[in-house]
């Protein structure tokens, strides 16, 4: 039922789209030479191509359209000028080599729109902010690129989230959208979706998260903290992603993409103040297995999204609704493995913002999420471990958050707010396992049974503040605190964190920033590991950390030094598989144990360097070092995602009609575990190990048909075009009176070949 519903919402969308694109007043929209440009987005090209500009929403709306044309071969500085005057605003060079947005001193009226008013500019992106990245969307203006451009990048169907593995920092091995930030835990990541935080933000979140919860199309940037991240964004411990959601330009534009992992469509428009957009995915990873007669089972998943915006003079709304929904059949015939899934999951939001005056912003903004999980299966290898499990997860999250941006003086910028958060949740799980002889050295019973139920309910307060100034000319400091506090029973915690990030600008492209501060992380109840047999919640880790680097951009060279330090006290425990991680149901193989740390630590150094050395043409290198240790009965251990060495080269290349991305990754290959034989005491033995190297080779290339009032692209994605046989793991089988390993491999070669139309 859930699977016709998705199809029924695609074919609505659908409809609605080509009504629109029938309906009177329609406007062209990529391919518009002039009409279908906004005042943003031409601001956001003279920053890619070296202005160090400084514009506020509030000024800058995204409605605003700019209908002259522009001398390309003027000055920077002048263009941005030009594309301000009709609008009221202008340039004012504040510091040397920084222009900010600014109210003209006259403000003329535009000809043929009139002035649209605005208030006073916050202070929004003034200081440098470590470990930030932003990749956006290109939409058919080459210009706006920044660091990455996310329909070129090579990710299996141009998925969202798995774009970000190739950022430096990122630890992955092609597998899971999901990864490892900076040494750290993959749960130790906030996800955010226009300003609001997501909890499932992957497809099969228990099988590995293969595809991010996101239509692609909906998403103009992404903006990924590693390590400083400010106040308001505490929560986790590693990162942040942030995902913008797209600023429609025309009346109505749209998309039609099909390819071998999805079929989607989206529609959005822009009416003046009011926006909208709506979308609807459906995989087609099953049709395709279907029609190769493959015997992998026949996961399905499909997800929908609606959003209505309004922006007035004064004041900002934002209503939506995330709907997603998986059904998974799974099989691996040589492991003697099968499992199955239905995950509902709902999420609902508001957000408001209020200007009171020129230097006070008021907002609020409240969400509701509800997960309705269940998973089942069945393992059948004598040498492992025969066994089923059942479980199943409801629960409910209901947030609402408000806060103000004050700016007291130029160049000082006060942001403060309250969150409260309730949760509740049911749990069941059931699982009766027999281990063969592989855990014999490894599990302290042969048998394993496993029947628990919970309802459980708590609340998590939190109150943050922070405050960004100018120092003199060059330098600014931002410095914040947060307080947190876990109402989850057993657990009544609070923290408080405090933060400060000093930046210096050297002008001339020359920047350099050092935080320092404590992040606490709370276990959330939906977070709670009944499979594994903990029936409570840990209490929250803290970890302090460093980050010291550099920016330099001189035209058309960009380097990037980044070094970092991360200690966390009492982490929490876990379970793990030593010898394979990459199988269905993880809780009922043998080689399953819990790891308990005293301590974890990871710390590294990143360098990373970009050239343009065209207008449709650039590349990249990345190279990163990393540590991610855990200690046990007073020895450091790695942990099982370490990535030591890591380098990436990624290529951008746009001829003509193409665009054409080509990536490569190596890095060392990650800890396991040799196998264990007899008991042993304590955590000697434990990643003793390491897996060969990965590397893998991708390609992204799309050739773009203009049609009179619409284009068409056909693209080709090749993941691992070198049909590298990269090793996750080992699966031990049984041979005479031994037990022998066999090498695990990961993703083979996976080509996707889609077409897309746009309108």
């Amino acid at each position: 039922m859930p699977v016709q519903s998705g199809l029924k919402a695609t074919l609505i969308v659908l409809v609605l789209a080509l009504w629109g694109r029938a309906a009177p007043g329609w406007t062209a929209g990529s391919g518009a030479a002039a009409d279908g440009r906004t005042l943003q987005s031409e601001l956001k090209a003279l920053q890619a191509e070296g202005l160090n500009l400084v514009f506020s929403n509030a000024l800058v709306k995204p409605h605003l359209l700019v209908s002259q044309r522009i001398d390309r071969t003027a000055p920077l500085p002048d263009r941005a000028a030009a594309l301000l005057e009709p609008f009221g605003l202008a340039l004012e060079n504040a510091a040397p080599d920084v222009w900010y947005v600014v109210q003209a001193q006259a403000q003329p009226v535009a000809e043929p729109r009139p002035v649209v008013p605005a208030r006073a500019p916050l202070l929004e992106e003034v200081l440098v902010t470590s470990s930030r990245y932003r990749l956006v969307r290109d939409t058919h203006e080459r210009r706006r690129l920044e660091s990455h451009d996310l329909d070129v990048v090579p990710s299996m169907g141009s998925d969202l989230l798995r774009a970000l593995n190739h950022l430096p920092g990122q630890a992955s091995v092609g597998i899971s959208a999901r990864s490892h930030m900076r040494g750290g835990n993959s749960n130790e990541v906030l996800y955010l979706i226009d300003g609001i935080e997501i909890i499932e933000p992957f497809h099969m979140g228990d099988f590995h998260a293969l595809f991010s919860a996101i239509n692609p199309g909906l998403v103009d940037a992404i903006n990924v903290y590693h390590a400083g991240f400010p106040a308001a964004f505490g929560s986790r411990l590693s990162g942040v992603v942030d995902m913008e959601l797209a600023q429609p330009e025309q009346p109505m534009e749209g998309r039609v993409n099909v390819d071998f992992v999805s079929a989607s469509t989206h529609a959005q428009g822009n009416t003046g103040e009011a926006q909208w957009l709506v979308s609807a995915r459906r995989s087609t990873v099953d049709y395709l297995l279907d029609y190769l007669e493959r015997d992998y089972g026949r996961p399905t998943f499909h997800d929908e999204l609606v959003r209505m915006a309004w922006q007035g003079d004064s004041t900002d709304l934002s209503v939506g609704m995330l709907f997603g929904n998986d059904k998974l059949s799974l099989e691996d015939g040589s492991a003697g493995e099968a499992a199955f899934a239905n995950y509902d999951n709902a999420l609902a939001w508001i957000r408001a913002s209020h200007a009171i005056s020129e230097a006070l912003e008021v907002r609020v903004a409240g969400s509701f999420t509800t997960v309705d999980n269940q998973r089942w299966g069945s393992l059948h290898n004598p040498v492992d471990a025969v066994g089923s499990l059942r479980e199943s997860r409801n629960f409910q999250v209901f947030t609402l958050r408000g806060g103000l941006r004050w700016q007291p003086a130029d160049g000082w910028v006060v942001d403060a707010g309250l969150e409260g958060q309730r949760q509740t949740g049911e749990f069941e799980v059931d699982i009766d396992t027999r281990y063969g002889m592989l855990g014999d050295p490894l599990q302290p019973v042969e048998r394993l049974l496993r029947d628990i139920s919970s309802n459980r309910d708590g609340t998590l307060l939190t109150a943050f503040v922070s405050s960004q100034q100018k120092i003199g000319e060059h330098w600014s400091i931002e410095y914040g605190a947060r307080y947190d506090l876990q109402d989850i029973d057993p657990v009544y915690d609070q923290q408080f964190s405090p933060r400060v990030q000093l930046a210096f600008d050297g002008g001339g492209g020359w920047r350099a920033y050092l935080n320092a501060g404590r992040y606490a992380q709370h276990q959330n109840l939906y977070e709670l590991q009944l499979d594994d047999g903990l029936l409570e919640l840990h209490a929250p880790q803290i970890a302090d950390q460093v980050s010291v680097g550099s920016d330099w951009t001189f035209m058309p060279w960009r380097l990037r030094v980044e070094a970092y330090w991360r200690e966390i006290d009492d982490p929490w425990s876990r379970f793990e598989n030593l010898y394979n991680h990459w199988v269905l149901l993880p809780e009922l193989h043998a080689d399953r144990v819990s790891l308990v740390p005293e301590k974890a630590r990871t710390f590294g150094g990143e360098m990373s360097l970009e050239r343009r050395v065209s207008e449709n043409l650039r590349w990249s290198l990345s190279w990163a070092v990393a540590r991610a240790e855990e200690r046990f009965a007073g020895r450091w251990r790695p942990r099982p995602w370490e990535q030591r060495r890591t380098l990436r080269a990624n290529l951008d290349w746009r001829p003509a009609q193409w665009r054409i991305g080509l990536s490569a990754a190596h890095h060392a290959g990650w800890p396991t575990t040799s196998l264990i034989t007899e008991p042993v005491v304590g955590f000697e033995r434990l990643y003793d190990d390491q897996l060969p190297d990965f590397f893998s080779l991708d390609l992204h290339a799309t050739r773009r048909f203009e049609l009179p009032r619409s284009a068409l692209e056909v693209y080709l994605e090749l993941s691992n075009l070198t049909f590298a046989e990269n090793i996750g793991g080992y699966r031990y089988e049984l041979e005479g009176q031994r037990l022998v390993g066999d090498e695990r491999r990961l993703l083979p070669a996976v080509p996707v070949l889609g077409l897309s139309w746009l309108w």
